[in-house]
């Protein structure tokens, strides 16, 4: 299809442009290998562009960083030039992993889930999956592993608590239970 071109206003920074396939496609004579991953042509055409918008900032990406998993890095590094300065959770879970957490402030604990959902059935076991959840200062009492109440080692850092899920085969969840912001229960 017909390539869109985007064009940076004068006040926006253009952090990267687009590099063109070494060959084009339509060229069945000529063509690179997918194993000799030659450079590209480079142009001057904005592909990531920062600007801002009154006290916000904004980055236009023209394509689907987010999604793929090569560039997580960068996505990360454009998050923080944004002003993310860290995440509420961060976990080394593998991808086929969804994590979701609730905040049940009338029973002063979170709740957070792990579903293991792998392409190819039976799930094998997920071993060890670390998490850091922000807790805003909160007195952690204990975390625990549900159904049967596994206590888990815990430690604060930084209004941050770290732990490690030992095993999740399908499904598990786990508990932070806290007492109050300043210690007291």
């Amino acid at each position: 299809g017909p390539q869109m071109l985007v064009r940076a206003e004068k006040e926006a920074t253009v952090l990267g442009t687009t590099v063109l396939p070494y060959t084009d496609p339509q060229d069945y004579k000529h063509y690179a290998s997918i194993h000799s991953n030659p450079p590209g042509i480079l142009t001057d055409n904005a592909a990531v562009i920062l600007n801002t918008y009154g006290k916000g900032k904004a980055i236009y990406v023209a394509g689907d960083l987010e999604n793929m998993q090569i560039h997580h890095d960068e996505f990360i590094k454009l998050l923080k030039k944004l002003g993310v300065k860290s995440f509420a959770l961060e976990s080394d879970a593998p991808k086929a992993m969804e994590i979701t957490v609730f905040h049940q402030e009338n029973n002063m604990r979170y709740i957070i889930s792990f579903l293991n959902i792998q392409k190819e059935l039976p799930n094998i076991p997920v071993e060890g999956v670390k998490i850091r959840m922000s807790v805003d200062n909160k007195e952690i009492e204990k975390v625990v592993v549900l159904p049967d109440e596994v206590n888990l080692n815990f430690e604060i850092k930084e209004g941050y608590v770290e732990f490690n899920v030992p095993q999740i085969k399908t499904f598990a969840m786990a508990v932070i239970k806290y007492g109050s912001e300043d210690g007291t229960m």
